[in-house]
């Protein structure tokens, strides 16, 4: 599938919760709610729409933004990463995929159910996915069959998160997180990362840290190193200003490419960024007239994408 050129967007503007307006960038071209985003060291976007379509947005130097079709899944998108040079989907058509210069070049199918995230590890070259069959997989783009390692958990993977090595972590629908070892296939304590009090919707891996979104309305922040004192807990921060909202939507919080900030999305059509270090708020902004549900950040500039259509990409 080639890439399909759409009309530019121009440049809009909005304001931010406490009244500040600021410069930013509306990207219009959904026709339905977009579920998920990723932002590029290019500061390109990626996103993909409720109905599974996929698209590229690449800014131009002039303020304008050329939008292209890269390609759709069969049920909606609920996961696109870059993946180095490459795009990644997963879809509630139990599928994952992956684009390189607007043609799909592997479908990977194994699961049996949605495909609820997928993020990459080991320096990019690995591929890991959350399932509503209760699975996270493991693929390897450069095999040439496309069979994953497998974990078996014993409910629905809502969010899974990498330290690029030999960890993963995940969480279901329970409000438990969990870790497994790689290298024993098997799971391993975590004890003192029990928090929060509802579903967790999202996980983001950062030096040592794990951020974890929650329909219990908080973000939290936990300590991954291995050794833990007994019976400490492994919560840095608990952060309340991305509330969940009564549609319980599967929002998501993740890190900063650079580890500075958290970045989340909110049911109150707001994005939340807070310092990574001490959880100061630094921005709780609007712009979306719906509920934002993806979000990511590269250095200063930050994208997010909500139930009412369109993203917007911004700086701090």
């Amino acid at each position: 599938m080639s890439l399909v050129k759409k009309p530019k967007t121009e440049l809009s503007t909005h304001v931010a919760s406490d009244h500040v307006t600021e410069t930013s960038i509306q990207l219009i071209g959904h026709s339905c709610p977009v579920l998920a985003c990723d932002l590029s060291a290019d500061k390109e976007v990626l996103s993909g729409d409720l109905e599974g379509l996929v698209k590229l947005w690449k800014l131009s130097r002039d303020d304008t933004v050329e939008q292209y079709e890269v390609g759709k899944h069969k049920g909606a998108v609920l996961g696109a990463i870059f993946l180095k040079h490459r795009m990644v989907t997963c879809s509630t058509d139990t599928t994952i995929s992956i684009f390189d210069g607007g043609h799909k070049i592997r479908n990977f199918k194994g699961h049996t159910a949605a495909v609820n995230v997928v993020c990459g590890g080991q320096n990019d070259e690995l591929i890991y996915s959350g399932s509503d069959d209760g699975s996270i997989g493991i693929w390897d783009p450069r095999e040439k069959d496309s069979e994953s390692r497998v974990i078996e958990t014993n409910y629905p993977v809502i969010a899974v998160a990498t330290d690029g090595h030999e960890t993963v972590w995940s969480a279901g629908v329970d409000d438990v997180i969990s870790r497994w070892d790689l290298r024993m296939n098997q799971q391993i304590d975590f004890q003192g990362a029990d928090g929060h009090t509802d579903i967790v919707t999202s996980l983001s891996y950062n030096h040592n840290r794990l951020a974890s979104h929650s329909h219990d309305n908080t973000v939290r922040v936990w300590d991954t190193k291995p050794f833990m004192a007994d019976e400490k807990s492994r919560e840095l921060l608990c952060l309340t200003d991305a509330p969940n909202g009564i549609e319980q939507a599967t929002l998501k919080a993740k890190w900063s490419s650079d580890g500075e900030h958290i970045i989340s999305g909110s049911a109150d059509r707001t994005v939340v960024i807070w310092k990574g270090d001490t959880g100061r708020l630094v921005r709780k902004v609007g712009g979306h007239s719906g509920c934002v549900n993806d979000v990511a950040m590269v250095d200063k500039w930050y994208v997010s994408a909500s139930s009412d259509g369109t993203l917007v990409v911004s700086t701090l």
